[in-house]
């Protein structure tokens, strides 16, 4: 099977690169290839490489800078989506497309459903939302929604709490945004296994949740995170117990954040070989490759 990823320097696509079989034929394409800002760009690599299947992981992700540039990321996480899905219709490819728990607006205390409503709160948001709309109608697409991404690789809330724990004593971390931090092993191995799964079974939900078991704030995240790194030996200078629980108001950024991103992923249980393991397990994860790359 001929696989097209975008998005392939970013974390997720460097994750889908380990994660692939061999038996897929896989290109994996850079903005060089694939520069979703461009109209018609990556549209013109689909239609040349006519794969079997396109992953699409390439996205703006810098959600405070967003908000100042939120034509460009509504062009680049929204209408080239369309342009994807439509290219991907013309080769008869399937489409899955990485999508976020920021389309909604975190209200309220219960797991959001595929069904649920969105109401995106910033322009990051509103992009993924556009993409994901972009997508109806095409029979062969599936949104797979995703929270707080992290692994050992390139910018994410964990590489930078162990960061600021090795240069501070103390630090402060917001306590009221819930969500279930996401490994990106762990979800490139199931899309990995949702891309097969679609092949061989010719087609799949339109909208799945992918994240791990349970759900946290960012101060227990950051904490976890940090107890492991220190249990592993990396020289902090923060502890744990040094880490201050705040507000969002504490910590005001230019984007507001939702509060409740909780994702309910039962859907998707049906779908795995194998359970989905906890937040924890992936923060672990996580921190023990950032060890292991210390010099």
């Amino acid at each position: 099977m001929k696989v097209l990823v975008l998005g392939a320097r970013g974390q997720l696509g460097a994750a889908i690169e380990r994660a692939a079989p061999a038996s897929w034929d896989l290109i994996m394409a850079d903005r060089s290839m694939a520069d979703l800002a461009v109209p018609g760009h990556a549209a013109g690599s689909i239609a040349a490489a006519k794969p079997h299947a396109v992953i699409n992981a390439a996205a703006w992700t810098d959600v405070d800078r967003a908000e100042e540039h939120e034509p460009l990321v509504t062009r680049i996480n929204g209408v080239a989506v369309g342009e994807v899905a439509e290219a991907c219709s013309r080769v008869g490819a399937s489409l899955l497309q990485v999508s976020t728990d920021y389309v909604f607006d975190g209200s309220g205390h219960a797991p959001w459903t595929e069904e649920s409503e969105p109401a995106p709160l910033n322009a990051y948001g509103r992009g993924k939302l556009v993409g994901e709309r972009a997508c109806q109608g095409h029979g062969r697409a599936c949104v797979v929604r995703t929270s707080w991404l992290h692994s050992g690789h390139g910018r994410n809330f964990i590489r930078t709490i162990l960061r600021h724990a090795c240069e501070r004593t103390s630090l402060r971390v917001v306590d009221d945004q819930i969500g279930a931090p996401t490994q990106a092993d762990w979800l490139a191995a199931t899309i990995v296994s949702i891309t097969e799964r679609g092949a061989a079974h010719g087609g799949l939900p339109p909208i799945l949740h992918a994240v791990p078991v349970g759900h946290a704030s960012w101060h227990a995240v950051a904490c976890h995170a940090v107890r492991t790194a220190a249990s592993l030996g990396m020289a902090l200078q923060c502890s744990a117990e040094a880490i201050t629980a705040v507000t969002s108001a504490d910590y005001p950024l230019k984007a507001m954040r939702p509060q409740n991103s909780r994702l309910d992923a039962r859907s998707l249980d049906s779908l795995l070989v194998q359970p989905r393991p906890s937040w924890h397990e992936g923060v672990e994860a996580t921190v023990r490759q950032i060890v292991q790359m210390q010099p």
